[in-house]
């Protein structure tokens, strides 16, 4: 990938630093404090990852009730095996059943309270599709030695410049007022920063000549104007 190209990318270390939380692919902000993007459990992959997860999760909430369903037995009118097993399952498999539906139920809490981070995430994720996409044209137009449209390419690349600050700033953002909600002030900058670029992204004009950098260019008007509209649900919500 070209410089230029490699530079624009968010890296999930950058994503990491911007929004303060952790972030391993699936999880934010660690596997039991955190969330999951639920967007990413369309994919094979990470919903492997969650199932295996959750199994995970159910064996270790199982053994650490172990204990307790032992003790539940422990009773002078439980002398007979075949009372005390039914027993044994009924307070272990029911804690265990409790306490996943209680850390599940905290989740879908978290992931409401970071529905806005959650989305500026996944367009992330598609800002740096677009540019893997570019890598893939230049890749092809060096080995075809076709000619493609460089005035696109590059007007492209400012336009990706604008929506790589706009997300940043979205980022920035979130975390001023999820950490820190007297910051209000820092963050209705950045929101004004936001809607500049949107507007600077809506002068650039899209040719007639249909191309592949036309359909990235829409692609990057597409994420800047999301980029906006989340950050000013946001700011009415809380307003709200």
């Amino acid at each position: 990938m070209e410089a230029n190209l490699q530079t624009l990318l968010i890296s999930p270390q950058e994503r990491e630093h911007l929004s303060g939380l952790e972030w391993d692919g699936l999880f934010l902000g660690g596997l039991f404090t955190g969330v999951y993007r639920p967007r990413l459990l369309r994919h094979p992959a990470p919903l492997l990852t969650f199932a295996a997860t959750q199994l995970f999760v159910a064996l270790l909430v199982f053994i650490i009730i172990l204990p307790i369903g032992y003790l539940s037995v422990q009773h002078p009118s439980l002398t007979s095996g075949q009372a005390a097993i039914p027993q044994f399952l009924a307070v272990t498999l029911g804690l265990t059943l409790s306490l996943l539906i209680l850390w599940h139920s905290l989740i879908w809490f978290r992931i409401t309270r970071m529905k806005t981070l959650l989305n500026l995430l996944d367009e992330i994720d598609q800002y740096n599709q677009t540019i893997a996409a570019i890598d893939v044209l230049d890749q092809l137009a060096r080995v075809s030695a076709l000619p493609l449209a460089n005035l696109d390419r590059e007007q492209v690349l400012q336009a990706l410049h604008l929506v790589r600050h706009s997300l940043i700033c979205g980022l920035i953002s979130e975390r001023i007022f999820r950490e820190n909600q007297a910051l209000i002030a820092r963050r209705q900058d950045l929101c004004d920063r936001i809607a500049s670029n949107l507007a600077t992204l809506q002068t650039f004009t899209l040719t007639e000549q249909t191309s592949e950098y036309t359909a990235l260019l829409t692609t990057a008007l597409t994420i800047g104007r999301e980029v906006y509209e989340a950050m000013q649900n946001c700011q009415r919500a809380q307003k709200s």
